[in-house]
């Protein structure tokens, strides 16, 4: 009884993907098309993600009084809570009619008052006069817009529900923007930005969706990879897809409700450094997983080694992990000089040295990209020199044509976003259920099949000959004067 269950493990069994008839890998291409166009229009049938407040704080009569007597102003927000995650607050300056282009500094300090209870209120004030350079260009009818703080927490002190938050800001040297008797500046408009709530219950109910399914996934997976055959007999495409799920479930981010749903400062900027490192450490899995499977087919089995094949690509990998951290982990918090966070990030030189790590990253990311091309490119010219046996060419077109649909997918989603309204953490959206599907289609491809793999001894027979096409095809480029078509299977 008990080898009944054993005897099936103690043979390899063939890929799923080998086994599937040319219109079914069709059929599953076709779905995943599907599965990319129904991720867009999720992304179209979102909550608005940003909601805003926005107030004329100094008309053109007010701001000629600022201007020459009080140069301050306040503006209130109310009822915020930890749904709405973070909250900024920007100023509009509002243009002379018929007035060319013109450049000018703007010095201001701003100070927070966060009501805790009904007597009780926490102040938090700058210690100095901030300056940040504001444009104004002829043709439009505000000037760029100044982001005077930003906060990725909204503290709720213990007993309460919402907090309100006022700012005063206190400007330096109004009497500037006249410029030949001509006012640059006619009136000023605050407009507090904070994350929906309705968004943020839908991205948390989502993600945890995606959490549960990438979990179930990798789970199925494995127990399917060790039921079916013993490990020493799982393909290496197998083992590195199981790295790939277990990525995915932390880029699915199973923490996401301490960055979403506890006000505590402390508590959501550890919070929001999690999912930095969630996400760095995928996008470094994913890039690694795909340059490995794309050098499979041009190294044999033997020459597989660790030092020379795997300790380069998770070295690269590595230090580009470490890039990624540095300038993501920027680039979350640098937006925040604001009391709330305790944080005050000023132009200084570490923010030359934050470009010199990402013109580093750029560069890193370079090497990477050329690396994987060049082994696309061979494995595209052994395909066509009938080199590769038929399981390796269907491997290869397979993975390449869901790896590509997925890296365009993204690069057009940015592309859009660029030219229309910006929606930095809507960036999920479209994201998350691809990755997701892109490894669901792969695991259930490479997932191995009924049908048992051939006699051990063909196995080691064909890797042999292909070993051997691959060393006469060098041999015989190196003696040159040799027609490409002469070197196949």
């Amino acid at each position: 009884m008990p080898s009944k269950h054993i005897l099936p493990r103690t043979q390899p069994k063939k890929l799923l993907l080998d086994t599937l008839p040319s219109l079914h890998q069709l059929i599953s291409l076709v779905i995943f098309i599907i599965t990319i166009a129904l991720s867009m229009l999720l992304t179209l049938l979102s909550p608005q993600i940003y909601d805003s407040y926005a107030k004329t704080v100094a008309s053109p009569k007010q701001f000629d009084l600022l201007m020459h007597r009080e140069s301050k102003f306040q503006h209130k927000i109310e009822g915020l809570n930890a749904l709405n995650r973070e909250v900024s607050y920007h100023l509009y300056l509002q243009k002379s009619p018929m007035l060319s282009s013109v450049t000018f500094n703007l010095q201001y300090k701003i100070a927070i008052h966060l009501k805790e209870s009904d007597d009780i209120v926490q102040d938090f004030a700058s210690d100095a006069f901030r300056t940040v350079e504001v444009t104004c260009e002829a043709d439009e009818h505000f000037c760029n817009s100044v982001q005077l703080f930003k906060s990725r927490a909204i503290p709720i002190p213990i007993g309460q529900t919402t907090q309100d938050i006022t700012i005063d800001i206190e400007f330096l040297g109004l009497d500037t923007l006249v410029q030949k008797e001509r006012v640059i500046v006619e009136s000023l408009v605050g407009k507090w930005v904070v994350v929906s709530q309705s968004y943020t219950v839908f991205e948390a109910v989502l993600r945890s969706i995606y959490v549960l399914t990438s979990i179930v996934l990798c789970a199925t997976y494995v127990i399917v990879l060790l039921t079916k055959q013993a490990w020493r007999f799982c393909k290496s495409e197998q083992k590195l897809i199981i790295v790939l799920l277990l990525s995915l479930i932390l880029y699915n981010n199973p923490l996401f409700f301490v960055d979403s749903m506890i006000g505590s400062s402390v508590v959501r900027w550890f919070g929001s450094l999690l999912d930095v490192l969630f996400t760095a450490t995928f996008m470094c899995v994913f890039l690694l997983f795909v340059m490995i499977m794309s050098h499979f087919v041009l190294v044999p089995v033997k020459e597989r080694t660790v030092l020379w094949f795997y300790a380069p690509k998770v070295f690269l990998n590595g230090f580009l992990w470490i890039l990624l951290m540095i300038t993501l982990t920027w680039e979350r918090f640098r937006e925040a000089p604001t009391p709330l966070d305790g944080v005050s990030v000023e132009k200084s030189n570490f923010f030359d040295v934050y470009y010199l790590f990402r013109y580093t990253l750029v560069s890193v990311l370079c090497v990477c990209f050329a690396v994987l091309a060049f082994y696309v490119i061979r494995g595209i010219s052994d395909m066509s020199k009938r080199v590769l046996t038929h399981n390796y060419s269907v491997r290869l077109r397979n993975f390449w044509a869901l790896t590509l649909l997925v890296v365009l997918a993204i690069i057009v989603f940015w592309a859009l976003k660029l030219v229309g309204p910006g929606q930095g953490l809507g960036g999920f959206l479209i994201s998350l259920p691809l990755f997701n599907c892109y490894a669901l289609m792969l695991a259930a491809l490479f997932s191995p099949s009924n049908e048992a793999e051939t006699d051990l001894r063909e196995i080691v027979l064909q890797e042999f000959e292909r070993e051997q096409a691959l060393a006469d095809r060098e041999n015989l480029f190196e003696m040159g004067n040799v027609d490409d078509s002469d070197v196949s299977l």
